[in-house]
């Protein structure tokens, strides 16, 4: 088998080299490449392309960032995936069993499923509402609200590594002006909601950071995505309204759902909008448009997967 490993050389402070190191070291039996990322996304993944087609699997070493800027590459290719997490929630991987927290365990596994590969694949969204970049693809979720908004600040002082403790910060300042803004959203033809205040979640996976799963039904390979409002009027609202989500207390969580194939909805605000997918900070083509419309679908099977064994 012919494995690419694709290298962010600036996930889990340094561990992405050290973990590269080891695997090519173990699959001898393997005929390994190795390329790491530029420090750079310019969203041209021309560089990639051609080692993803002479290749057999490849393994993404980083976290759930990482996976995001290479998803046009890995749909497009068709390559088979695994992804040995060194992020900071590492959420597609929580929800695929590939993560370990442990780093010689997080090798061992990735090197069963190279030698004893389960092809499988998943779902893939995309979101199209007005971005810079154009449409863009998510494994995890896109969003619009609070959560966001939290990604943007962390986004804009950004200097190196983070971990937990690195939001805390961007959480109060996001808890003393928060991003919520008023939310019409259809489901496949059906209005789910018109004129609430909060934050619209639309999943591909359930997971979602510090475990609080608004859209907990949601499946990878079912063809659909999840939907999820959480209606706020106020930074104690939306906290209240997340708490609930991680306690599991739905009847106070009063999460507002949907599910379907295709999504539109409509974001208004006198403040400044947060939109973000699979952790990263997305950006308006008008950074200070008061209203918004989006539109999100599924590619179903998209993204091909080696999954660790059963």
């Amino acid at each position: 088998m012919r494995v690419l490993l694709i290298v962010n050389p600036r996930s889990g402070r340094g561990r992405a080299a050290a973990a590269a190191n080891r695997l090519g070291s173990i699959l001898v039996d393997h005929k390994v490449t190795r390329v790491e990322m530029p420090r750079t996304d310019s969203g041209d993944h021309a560089w990639l392309l051609p080692r993803l087609r002479e290749s057999d699997a490849c393994v993404v070493l980083g976290g759930d960032g990482t996976v995001h800027a290479l998803l046009p590459a890995l749909v497009e290719c068709g390559t088979p995936m695994y992804h040995l997490a060194l992020g900071t929630e590492n959420l597609l991987a929580r929800e695929l069993r590939m993560h370990r927290a442990d780093f010689d365990q997080a090798i061992a596994l990735a090197v069963a499923s190279l030698r004893s590969p389960r092809p499988a694949a998943m779902d893939v969204g995309r979101c199209d509402c007005q971005l810079a970049r154009g449409p863009v693809r998510f494994g995890v979720m896109f969003s619009a609200g609070a959560d966001a908004g939290v990604i943007h600040r962390l986004h804009e002082a950004r200097s190196g590594p983070i971990t937990h403790l690195t939001y805390l910060r961007h959480i109060r300042a996001e808890f003393r002006l928060p991003h919520l803004p008023l939310l019409d959203v259809e489901v496949d033809g059906s209005m789910i909601c018109s004129g609430v205040q909060g934050t619209l979640v639309i999943a591909n996976s359930r997971q979602y950071a510090l475990r609080i799963d608004p859209a907990r039904p949601a499946v990878v390979d079912d063809g659909l995505l999840e939907v999820a409002v959480l209606p706020a009027r106020g930074s104690i609202g939306a906290l209240l309204r997340l708490a609930a989500c991680r306690l599991r207390v739905d009847g106070l969580a009063g999460v507002i759902r949907g599910r379907g194939s295709q999504v539109r909805f409509r974001l208004q605000t006198d403040h400044t909008h947060a939109l973000q997918a699979d952790g990263e900070a997305l950006h308006l083509t008008d950074p200070i448009a008061s209203e918004v419309d989006g539109a999100a679908s599924i590619e179903p099977g998209a993204l091909k997967l080696l999954l660790p064994p059963a």
